[in-house]
């Protein structure tokens, strides 16, 4: 069987903490001589159930209910996701993440499965490059492999562009042909799964499940977050605060209490709706949060969902 000459690359944008919530898609075809041959994006109209638009992730991306009111849902959008994608190796900027977002859709009918090979520049910057925890954030990456080169980051298109570039980039790093990498790095089965989510934050009709007794023994890579300094606001859908919290010092991470100058992580729950109030975008830890950014403090603001992904990849 011929080596892969060309790959694609997926990236997603979600309105929510449920992983079948995607509100965008970005999909880039390109060769391994570095060519972009197709491109592909287009706003997402959730699911009934799936439909509700979180405030950190509206923080994330500025993808409002009103900016997809009109589009094209999942299953509208399926067929002509699939013929681009085709048979190619799949790339993303922590695939744990968008892929486990297309299994969500799959559950749901939306999406065909595949069974492409998936390569993830997130886990090739951690495996293969041995960089140290806090400088694997795409934005950082980009800067070290790809200096100079712009972009929007969260909007889809742009991250799949990007993303794509950055792989390039890291190929050639690694002096390592496409085919090469593939054969030796990519990942072909699929994660498990939870609930019908993947995330155990949901099930099949979007209403939050129980949160099963934690247990810590499937995570076993004990440096997976070493180096990191890691904060929660909000309520957690997969487990109770103290335990993840346990779990991020397990995996070599620390935990702080409130965003400091030394966090790196701060993880975002379901928001509480007593302690709400009009005009409010956010926790009093994501308001110091965005400010420490601004300041230039290297913090990354994620979803429980991209936590958890990034740490079982």
């Amino acid at each position: 069987m011929p080596l892969p000459t060309e790959f694609t690359v997926l990236d997603f944008e979600t309105a929510n903490e449920m992983r079948a919530s995607a509100c965008q898609i970005g999909l880039v075809r390109m060769n391994d001589h570095g060519e972009t041959l197709e491109r592909y994006s287009s706003l997402i109209k959730p699911d009934p159930g799936y439909e509700h638009f979180q405030p950190i992730n509206i923080s994330v991306h500025g993808i409002r209910e009103t900016d997809v009111a009109d589009a094209p849902t999942m299953r509208e959008l399926a067929s002509d996701i699939q013929a681009f994608v085709g048979t190619s190796p799949i790339v993303a900027h922590n695939m744990a993440f968008d892929y486990s977002v297309w299994r969500a859709h799959t559950e749901l009918g939306n999406l065909p499965d595949f069974i492409n090979p998936r390569l993830c520049t997130l886990r090739m910057a951690r495996y293969l490059l041995q960089r140290p925890a806090g400088t694997n954030g795409l934005e950082s990456l980009i800067h070290d492999y790809c200096p100079g080169l712009a972009f929007a980051h969260h909007d889809a298109s742009e991250d799949a562009r990007v993303t794509g570039e950055l792989f390039l980039a890291m190929l050639r790093h690694l002096e390592m042909p496409l085919g090469q990498l593939v054969k030796t790095f990519a990942l072909t089965q699929a994660p498990r799964q939870r609930d019908g989510q993947g995330s155990g934050s949901g099930n099949g009709n979007g209403t939050r499940t129980a949160r099963p007794e934690a247990d810590l023994t499937q995570w076993t890579n004990e440096t997976a977050l070493e180096g990191e300094v890691v904060c929660f606001t909000g309520t957690l859908g997969r487990m109770k605060r103290a335990d993840v919290q346990q779990l991020v010092e397990k995996l070599g991470g620390k935990v702080d209490k409130s965003v400091t100058k030394k966090t790196t992580q701060l993880v975002v729950g379901v928001p509480s709706p007593t302690t709400w109030r009009p005009g409010m975008d956010g926790s009093s830890k994501m308001v110091k949060a965005r400010a420490l950014v601004e300041k230039g403090a290297a913090l990354t603001v994620m979803t429980e969902n991209e936590f958890f992904a990034a740490i079982e990849e």
